[in-house]
């Protein structure tokens, strides 16, 4: 019996070992740089507050449930994406580029290839030399020091795509939250980690680790305290009592997005501050480029529950705890930040594309636009009017 035991045993180890081989990341050795402050492909640095580590090869390996595939991103000594592996070492001239996309994860766009990416697809369209830069938590003011700290060419346009996380006062990476976080110095005050370690990297490449974790954000508890969001709120409300009635009973983030579904005037001082924080650092990117004769576009991207039908598992976590069938408008958001500056709200552009087309724009857990999102938005960077 033992024997039998024994027998199983090592073939199921040998098939475990096997698995995690063919499947696991070892293949793909990823460089890192000599850094004190470095965590995973995340670098610490007192300009951006956070970036990509340069000259790394940083694999996504997205849920099940968005697909699962794996997607290799290759990362260039200036911390920008690059088409190929062989670029790796190579250094981005800021000045050769007529357009640059900048945001947050969803410009990061780590979860779909290169190739298929808004401004992979602008570039060849138009003929233009086009950037796509950003990081995950990326806000106005990270993207604004950014900007200050590249030579550009004159002329150059800029396509600044702020997420309404940053306009929130509970999400820990909004604006006004990295705002305090700079020093006397002018710099933010980063995290001291040490060098990765050992394990760092057996996490990154492990297949069986990046199933596990999985799991365990798809079984994640909900708060005790607060309940699930539901009801439509698709149209701008002027009833504070109803937003008021709410603010006990969901969760703090999902209070937050629910406020910029309402007149402005719902709002409380701390969500009036946030969002002044945030339009500050874009009228200073409006005010920078300028100076070198450029001009800037600004876009509001709305997260996917502004559609009842995108983002169906994220939604419901216990972060949000959102109702599949609940979606709640950004309009009033981009209504009060155009009395201090021009911004396109995407929920406009991707509605009237969801019209014609039954395509979904939004991976259902993670939440960050898919590889349709990019094309479409790509065209309409492109200037091309029959995607829509």
């Amino acid at each position: 019996m033992l024997k039998i035991v024994s027998i199983n045993f090592i073939i199921f180890s040998f098939l475990a070992i096997l698995t995690e081989i063919t499947l696991g990341n070892w293949k793909t050795e990823p460089t890192k740089p000599s850094t004190t402050r470095a965590i995973g492909e995340t670098c610490y640095n007192t300009l951006t507050h956070h970036d990509y580590c340069p000259g790394i090869i940083h694999i996504n390996s997205n849920h099940p449930k968005d697909g699962g595939q794996k997607i290799e991103n290759y990362i260039n000594k200036s911390g920008i994406r690059v088409l190929d592996k062989k670029d790796i070492n190579s250094i981005t001239d800021f000045k050769e580029y007529d357009v640059i996309n900048i945001g947050d994860s969803f410009l990061q766009a780590d979860e779909i290839k290169y190739k298929d990416t808004l401004s992979f697809i602008q570039e060849q369209k138009t003929k233009n030399k086009v950037l796509q830069v950003g990081y995950s938590s990326w806000a106005p003011i990270t993207m604004r020091r950014w900007l200050e700290s590249k030579k550009l060419k004159k002329h150059v346009h800029v396509n600044v795509f702020a997420m309404i996380n940053d306009f929130t006062i509970n999400y820990g990476k909004a604006n006004i939250h990295y705002q305090n976080k700079i020093n006397s110095k002018g710099e933010f005050n980063i995290p001291h980690q040490n060098t990765p370690t050992k394990i760092d990297k057996l996490k990154q490449n492990s297949f069986f680790y990046s199933k596990f974790k999985a799991i365990f954000h798809s079984q994640a508890t909900p708060p005790k305290k607060s309940s699930e969001l539901s009801g439509t709120y698709e149209q701008k409300s002027s009833n504070c009592k109803i937003l008021h009635k709410l603010k006990s009973k969901i969760t703090d983030l999902t209070f937050n997005y629910l406020e910029f579904a309402f007149n402005n005037e719902c709002w409380s001082e701390q969500t009036v501050s946030a969002v002044q924080s945030a339009v500050e650092d874009l009228k200073k990117i409006q005010i920078l480029i300028s100076s070198i004769d450029g001009t800037v576009t600004f876009y509001l991207i709305p997260a996917g529950w502004a559609f009842k039908d995108e983002n169906i598992i994220g939604k419901q976590t216990s972060v949000y705890m959102i109702n599949q069938e609940t979606a709640i408008t950004t309009l009033e958001l981009s209504n009060y930040i155009s009395n201090y500056l021009p911004i396109i709200n995407l929920e406009n552009i991707l509605k009237k594309f969801k019209k014609r087309n039954k395509k979904l724009l939004y991976f259902p857990l993670d939440g960050h636009w898919n590889k349709e999102a990019h094309r479409v938005i790509g065209h309409m960077l492109s200037n091309d009017k029959n995607i829509f």
